[in-house]
């Protein structure tokens, strides 16, 4: 569809691509990140509030809409999914459970197919948020991945399920519709977040279904103007008409090598790589102070770490005195915050965060963090610009496994990662997969 004067609409741009690419990152890139995405819902399920989530949405929707669902938010809730810096969207939680789920119900499609229709939602999701103003949202309120997961799972079933290009128009556009902005900040050991987010992602691949049906949206809808109206600042609408060219922006996406927030990630290998390399002792810490950029120095120390499973995952303070103390449960999914340790408590009081003007011009490309540490009666400072995962670093199949070894405690779990990382891309995969996945 057209605008007056010829001018080709945004949304039949991007339903073209959706219906038609063959995106060459599938093999080289996708099979690592689709492995770290089974590990991410895997860790996610054995939590009990993984547990307890998924229970309930199945309970109220026992379709395959309900498992895709359920299974993405526990994805999410697992802090162990991937993520792109730029736009601070989590892809794979919003695409691969959805793919699976969908595979599992309606009929088998090769491996390469299914790849392909994750890799396509994952990059409209991620340019999506771009031009909503990328990670710069998340300091107004702004959750990127909430608000895109409609269409990402929208594009991703709808790809799957062969829409002519015409009709992922009308499945991307009731996406949009459904797209929410700002799901507030629910606490507590129960957060709504994690429903809210299924939901999100449940709507956009009904709205794939809707489309096939001949339901229609407003294939006008993805404009400046929507997203002027969306994005309560700086928004980059030149994201809208950006080409297609590979490489696309999903093969920027980071792999998280530990159980945390991905904003405080730089500062905990800042810190492993001090104590590596004997710095000083843990023993020896007087003081630590951390300088973020000012979109997440409030974020990363809003909370004590044992105020929630959460907060424990989000809190630089916990998180460092954990690298010091206890470095192996940066790596639990499942945290009993019941009965705090003591001298984590107390070595947590000694890490201040602050917001460092200087690594503005970094963000959101790169999330930074400046250590400096008192020990000894001397300061030891260190920039990290970018942490192990990110596509700077060399991330293969050798170190999602020791991730998985790391994180999974059950031997079927890493085993259901490793079978991914044989299997991916060849045309049993879904087959030979499915009936080894939970859901």
């Amino acid at each position: 569809m057209a605008l007056p004067g010829g001018t080709t609409l945004p949304l039949a741009v991007w339903a073209n691509w959706a219906a038609t690419s063959h995106p060459a990152c599938v093999t080289s890139f996708g099979r690592v990140m689709l492995a770290d995405g089974v590990l991410a819902q895997q860790a996610g399920a054995r939590t009990l509030e993984g547990q307890n989530l998924r229970a309930w949405i199945c309970k109220h929707d026992p379709t395959w809409l309900g498992q895709a669902a359920a299974n993405s938010a526990v994805m999410r809730l697992s802090e162990v999914d991937s993520i792109h810096r730029a736009s601070a969207v989590t892809p794979c939680a919003l695409t691969l459970p959805v793919a699976l789920a969908h595979g599992r119900h309606h009929g088998q499609v090769t491996g390469d197919a299914l790849m392909k229709a994750i890799i396509v939602g994952q990059e409209l999701a991620i340019r999506l948020a771009l031009a909503l103003g990328g990670a710069s949202q998340l300091m107004h309120g702004v959750w990127p991945s909430y608000v895109v997961a409609p269409l990402a799972a929208a594009a991703t079933v709808g790809r799957l399920r062969g829409l002519t290009p015409q009709r992922m128009q009308h499945a991307l556009a009731l996406a949009l519709a459904s797209a929410a902005c700002q799901p507030g900040r629910p606490m507590g050991q129960r957060p709504g977040r994690w429903m809210l987010f299924a939901q999100a992602v449940r709507a956009g691949a009904w709205c794939a279904m809707a489309a096939e049906d001949g339901l229609e949206g407003d294939v006008a809808l993805l404009g400046e103007a929507w997203i002027s109206g969306m994005a309560p600042v700086a928004p980059q609408a030149t994201w809208l008409n950006h080409g297609w060219d590979e490489p696309l922006e999903v093969t920027k996406t980071s792999i998280k090598p530990h159980c945390s927030a991905k904003q405080g990630l730089s500062a905990i290998f800042g810190l492993q790589q001090m104590l590596a390399q004997g710095d000083f002792s843990p023993e020896a810490v007087t003081r630590v102070e951390v300088g973020v950029p000012k979109a997440y120095a409030a974020m990363l120390d809003r909370e004590p770490g044992w105020a929630s499973r959460l907060a424990s995952m989000v809190s630089s303070p916990w998180q460092l005195a954990l690298t010091a103390l206890a470095p192996a449960d940066l790596d639990l999914v499942e945290r009993d915050l019941s009965t705090p340790d003591a001298t984590l408590r107390t070595w947590s009081t000694m890490v201040t965060v602050h917001h460092d003007a200087s690594l503005e011009t970094y963000y959101p490309t790169q999330w930074p963090a400046r250590l400096r540490v008192h020990a000894g009666g001397q300061v030891h400072e260190r920039l990290v610009l970018d942490s192990p995962g990110d596509p700077s670093f060399h991330w293969d199949e050798a170190e999602l496994l020791d991730k998985a070894a790391r994180i999974l405690h059950h031997a079927s779990d890493r085993a259901l990662v490793k079978q991914v990382l044989s299997l991916a891309g060849k045309p049993q995969f879904l087959s030979d997969f499915c009936t080894h996945l939970e859901t």
